[in-house]
């Protein structure tokens, strides 16, 4: 990319259009309103970056200079075209390790793993990916929901406001552009146990929902909903081993 931009500058020495084309115009035809597509966008703004010599020599080029500003364009097509296709190339190198990673994961029988001693359970999980450790973790645990129904009121409010809100939900701001998580609202303030667990559990839900637009993104968003799940799991573990031992007692 930094080639590329070290020949872009080359060509803005040179009369360029004053705006960079954001739509196509159109006329209008019958079957209503066409959106501009990023084919239009590409297209017609690599088009308008084409030598205009008439313009160039009434900026006062010389010939020489002319030639050199279509080289320098040509350049620059290439090197997009080179950049293009090496970012291209990351993604299929990509796919070829999941499919391998597919292949891999089919052959991994989780019950059998579940039988394994649980250091070594815990040393396969931290292979896998995020969303395939929570999908083992919520096979395991199907009666957590119903569990933090043991939980105390307060016990669900600094849970909510210590790490579900402070861990959680104030980091997951994103970029706007490229939005990977689904339209969600959180409450700030409940009062009850069946709406503290709803409201843990939504924001969970919408860790899960995430939608793949920015890879980065992604990944830290499917990282967190695994850990979310994990804290649950760790503190009502912590609760319920302690109320065994009260009740005992």
């Amino acid at each position: 990319m930094e080639r590329v931009e070290e020949i872009y500058k080359e060509i803005k020495k040179y009369p360029l259009p004053d705006n960079t084309i954001t739509y196509r115009h159109r006329t209008y035809a019958p079957g209503g309103y066409k959106p501009t597509t990023f084919n239009d966008l590409i297209y017609l703004n690599m088009e308008a970056l084409v030598p205009n010599l008439d313009y160039g020599f009434y900026r006062l080029h010389t010939n020489e200079e002319a030639g050199e500003w279509i080289n320098k364009c040509v350049e620059y097509g290439n090197a997009i075209n080179e950049e293009f296709q090496k970012q291209c190339e990351t993604q299929r190198k990509r796919l070829t390790y999941k499919k391998k990673q597919d292949e891999l994961s089919n052959e991994l029988n989780m019950h059998s793993v579940s039988r394994l001693p649980l250091d070594l359970v815990r040393e396969i999980m931290s292979f896998l990916l995020p969303e395939t450790r929570l999908i083992y973790l919520e096979e395991r645990n199907k009666s957590l929901k119903e569990d933090l129904k043991k939980w105390k009121v307060f016990e669900l409010k600094t849970f909510y406001k210590e790490i579900v809100q402070k861990k959680y939900i104030n980091i997951m701001g994103e970029n706007h552009l490229s939005r990977c998580l689904p339209s969600h609202e959180f409450r700030g303030s409940m009062s009850t146990k069946p709406e503290y667990i709803q409201e843990i559990f939504n924001v969970l839900k919408v860790l899960k929902r995430v939608v793949p637009k920015n890879r980065e993104s992604y990944n830290k968003f499917k990282e967190l909903g695994t850990r979310l799940y994990m804290s649950i799991l760790y503190v009502n573990g912590r609760l319920l081993k302690n109320k065994k031992k009260k009740n005992k007692n």
